[in-house]
């Protein structure tokens, strides 16, 4: 017999959470979540589904009081979230989304049983495997044409003409992070939204955060923040001045696939949307799907 119960309490969502969570990536971790939830605590509405009395799928929803509709735990800024099942009972998975009568709307869904694959494509994320690469520049050789090769070479060697340093990890940069992101992005940055700044200062204190700044003839120009985690390179925000040095971001990018690798990781992952560079740099896709009911429509 399958039953489907409401869980509203923090801390048995969280218990929950921990107890299902396959914890495959950084976005399936609670403490990584709860870093976005807490400043904003919107009320929890977790789905947890019973077969004979044994846990074996939840559903983690959040209220969202401004669009008033339901949405995944922690929803801003997240990826690759899913439905947490239990191998085997895949079958289950559409009677907790039927199972919400309130308009939900959910973004950024990943999974590989039929029902998930068969929800709309919202968009791909973009992740580049690391096995057997010394560098960023055996993937220009394994992947890429001479002349793509010789553009690679030159944005490098146009950044590196100046006197360059790499910084790793002085994280006072972070306000230099956000203020180049926005400098750049305006208000379409994410890092403009409340409380960003206070959530990535945070992380500092749970993952291993690497902040690589790029200092050119002794200025910091550049910023990056990544987090490796479970053997993924998850490179979440960069900041440069591409005023001055209209390569940088793309310099950066390069010096953070060196850093992933030299750093053991298995993948580089480059996170959601192309953002006009990422399937020119021969990273693989990987879908992220979109659910919503009730007549709702992505706005």
């Amino acid at each position: 017999m399958f039953k489907i119960k409401e869980i509203t309490d923090l801390e048995e969502c969280k218990k929950i959470w921990n107890i299902i969570s396959p914890n495959q990536s950084i976005y399936d971790n609670w403490d990584f979540r709860y870093a976005f939830y807490k400043y904003f605590n919107n009320p929890l509405r977790f789905l947890a589904g019973y077969e004979d009395k044994r846990l074996v799928g939840l559903l983690p929803l959040q209220y969202n009081k401004e669009d008033d509709l339901y949405e995944f735990f922690a929803e801003e800024f997240m990826e690759d979230s899913r439905l947490f099942i239990v191998k085997g009972y895949e079958k289950r998975v559409p009677e907790f989304y039927y199972s919400v009568k309130e308009d939900l709307l959910l973004d950024d869904i990943a999974g590989e049983d039929e029902f998930t694959k068969g929800l709309p494509l919202e968009d791909y994320k973009y992740a580049l495997p690391l096995f057997g690469l010394k560098n960023f520049e055996d993937h220009l050789a394994n992947s890429f044409s001479s002349k793509r090769r010789r553009q690679f070479l030159k944005i490098k060697s146009e950044i590196e003409k100046n006197e360059v340093k790499i910084i790793h990890n002085d994280y006072d940069d972070i306000d230099l992070l956000f203020d180049l992101n926005i400098k750049r992005h305006g208000g379409e940055s994410y890092l403009s939204l409340p409380h960003k700044k206070e959530i990535f200062k945070d992380l500092v204190k749970l993952f291993k955060v690497e902040l690589m700044t790029a200092a050119i003839n002794d200025k910091k120009e550049g910023v990056s923040y990544s987090i490796l985690y479970k053997g993924v390179y998850n490179y979440l925000s960069v900041g440069a001045n591409l005023a001055d040095y209209s390569s940088l971001g793309a310099y950066v990018g390069m010096k953070n696939i060196d850093y992933a690798i030299s750093s053991g990781a298995l993948v580089f992952d480059a996170g959601l949307g192309d953002c006009g560079w990422k399937h020119l740099w021969h990273f693989e896709k990987q879908p992220q799907y979109s659910y919503y009911n009730n007549g709702y429509e992505v706005k």
